[in-house]
């Protein structure tokens, strides 16, 4: 099978091509999204996309978070027949996505292997969005539509504790009594990890091998991997990576100062008020594992925008 355009086929990211010759337009992408990283405005604009080039996008089921292997088959076997005589986005929230039965399926029917991308943020920055995003659901909005407190990010709160105060006041509780704490924060590593039982291990010396293989899937798997921070970057770079599904037109609309992606963008930067230097400090220690692969997202990022733009 040929590697998708800008997916390293050397043994290290450093000896890696990044701008190889373009592919043919890939008949699957899969965008799995991180959440509270801006996936709302980047599939508003992949829609927008979508009604100049021509493809479909198809957002799946709402699921359990971990699905079984015949689970995951079944979720292949649906993404290969809806590709089969189209171009599709799928875009869902899983966070053990099982790259080996995309793999395994893809092969089975001698196909190319589908285009993974995805949309990463600062994790300090992504948890305390998280952290606000859960409390609005608890404390502000229940019963609206993207609320759903039976699911596993809302069980690992507590909801009187969220209810109490901001994010300082809840970290300072949690501080004070263990029970608050979040069991795993690093969702990074989890989404790029895949499915294999130590992406689901909370030892620490799992942990850490699950994040080496998200490191490892990042920069073998993804065609592209854009950053918040850097968000005009990361267009041009999927304009680059994949023009039939990011055309130069929607290209153009989502940079522009004046469009209402821009501005979702530069609100999702500075939308809450920064948390306290304590809070600051015990975030970055849930996160620690995210922070270890964003500083390398970052400078596989600064690869590609200096060999390909």
């Amino acid at each position: 099978m040929q590697p998708s355009t800008f997916v390293a086929t050397a043994r290290t990211p450093d000896e890696a091509v990044w701008c190889a010759a373009p592919q043919p337009q890939p008949a699957l992408v899969i965008y799995n999204r991180l959440a509270k990283c801006g996936s709302s405005t980047v599939l508003s604009l992949l829609r927008a996309a979508s009604r100049l080039s021509g493809y479909h996008i198809k957002s799946g089921d709402v699921m359990h978070e971990l699905l079984n292997e015949r689970e995951q088959g079944q979720l292949v076997v649906k993404l290969m027949n809806a590709s089969a005589t189209r171009t599709v986005l799928f875009e869902q929230h899983i966070p053990y996505l099982s790259f080996s039965a995309v793999a395994a399926f893809a092969a089975l029917g001698e196909r190319a292997e589908p285009t993974f991308i995805q949309l990463v943020r600062e994790p300090t920055a992504r948890w305390v969005s998280r952290h606000y995003f859960v409390r609005a659901c608890f404390c502000d909005a229940p019963g609206q539509f993207w609320c759903v407190p039976g699911t596993t990010i809302y069980k690992e709160y507590d909801q009187r504790a969220m209810c109490s105060g901001d994010i300082n006041a809840y970290y300072a509780l949690r501080n004070r009594n263990r029970t608050y704490m979040v069991p795993d924060s690093n969702e990074m590593v989890r989404y790029f990890c895949g499915h294999a039982a130590i992406c689901r291990n909370a030892e620490p010396v799992a942990r850490k091998a699950a994040s080496l293989m998200a490191w490892e899937h990042l920069w073998t798997k993804y065609v592209w991997v854009g950053v918040l921070e850097h968000w005009n970057e990361s267009l041009r770079l999927l304009h680059a990576a994949l023009p039939s599904y990011m055309p130069a037109r929607a290209l153009q609309i989502a940079m522009a100062p004046t469009s209402h992606i821009a501005r979702n963008v530069a609100k999702k930067k500075n939308e809450l008020a920064p948390p306290g230097e304590a809070t600051l400090a015990a975030v970055r220690v849930d996160v620690a594992l995210d922070l270890w692969l964003y500083q390398r997202v970052l400078g596989l990022h600064q690869n590609r925008v200096r060999a390909c733009l």
